[in-house]
């Protein structure tokens, strides 16, 4: 940093200031922080900007202007400098300028025929994610009284639905239950709980799957982005997911590097990673199934499609899909 002082903003020691700063190797970019000047005196106050500029700086270049100057941000904003009035949006633009990557060559993702009904539910979903690779295991029962065997129990019942994608809300999840009896029991009431909050709703049966704990929960997330087309998501999950919205996004596809990339942005996960002497999760299998939703991009027929929460188990031992949903393309 050069604080060059009230006596030295003259121009001719301006531009010297940061024409020494762009040539210094240890100086990513030039920014220069103009205070009262720029209000009283816009053009002695962006000249040394200006001129530097014009001698062709080796380094990127911005200025701040404080306080508010208008015929200093327009006189800058002429001279193609970028220009900022408030601290927040200059951080925030630099930040973004050295975060930003030129888009890589991607490999097509290998196309999977899997179609998804114009309405799906949840178990429509899970079978979407299985056929690219994220097979959990699950079972649908069609009635209450319709109990598959070989089921593992305690188990979890959720209602399904092509309506209800947050099931919690309508009192539709019911958890450790512990035999074939109480399943059926909990199904009837679940049924005429759902049919009471949610009337309108369409109910297409139940799912129910195995109870698992793990150490923590993910979320994951592919969208076909009208703009930027398809984008996957990773972030930490569960129901606060969209509270806290901790994650990281990516062009889909993405390979493992970038996966693992990805999850250590996402500071819910970090704990994961064995932070001070934590069990470590197995963050090899969700970046596994980072990859894996990201192929969906090959999947015209999916507009949308998410789990939350994925969860994840101690190193080693895998991730479990809990909860998925799917939203189908419309031609």
């Amino acid at each position: 940093m050069i604080d060059v002082t009230l006596a030295g903003t003259r121009a001719d020691k301006v531009e010297a200031a940061l024409t020494a700063l762009s040539v210094d190797a240890g100086t990513d970019m030039v920014l220069s922080v103009v205070g009262s000047s720029a209000q009283f005196r816009p053009h002695d106050a962006v000249a040394g900007i200006t001129g530097a500029v014009k001698t062709g700086l080796g380094k990127p270049i911005a200025a701040f202007l404080v306080p508010q100057a208008d015929a200093s941000l327009r006189l800058l904003g002429e001279a193609g400098i970028p220009a900022f009035r408030t601290p927040e949006s200059c951080a925030d633009v630099i930040r973004a300028f050295f975060d930003w990557r030129a888009p890589r060559a991607e490999a097509p993702a290998p196309a999977i025929s899997h179609a998804i009904p114009a309405q799906p539910d949840e178990a429509d979903a899970r079978r979407l994610f299985a056929a690219f690779g994220l097979d959990s295991p699950f079972a649908v029962m069609e009635a209450p009284d319709a109990v598959p065997d070989g089921l593992r129990y305690p188990v979890a019942l959720k209602i399904l639905s092509p309506d209800l994608a947050h099931k919690t809300e309508v009192d539709g999840v019911a958890l450790n239950i512990p035999d074939p009896a109480a399943l059926t029991a909990e199904a009837t009431a679940m049924l005429s709980r759902v049919r009471a909050r949610a009337p309108a709703a369409r109910i297409t049966g139940f799912l129910v799957q195995p109870m698992v704990k793990g150490l923590a929960e993910a979320i994951i997330g592919f969208r076909r982005d009208p703009e930027a087309g398809p984008v996957i998501l990773v972030g930490a999950g569960g129901i606060m997911a969209e509270l806290h919205r901790d994650t990281a996004l990516r062009i889909a596809p993405v390979d493992e590097a970038e996966a693992h990339a990805m999850i250590a942005e996402v500071k819910g996960l970090k704990p994961l990673a064995g932070w001070r002497g934590l069990p470590k999760g197995d963050l090899d299998a969700l970046a596994r199934a980072v990859v894996a939703a990201s192929r969906l991009a090959a999947q015209s027929g999916v507009a949308e499609a998410e789990i939350n929460p994925l969860i994840i188990h101690a190193e080693g031992q895998g991730v479990t899909v809990a909860d998925a949903w799917g939203v189908p393309a419309f031609p």
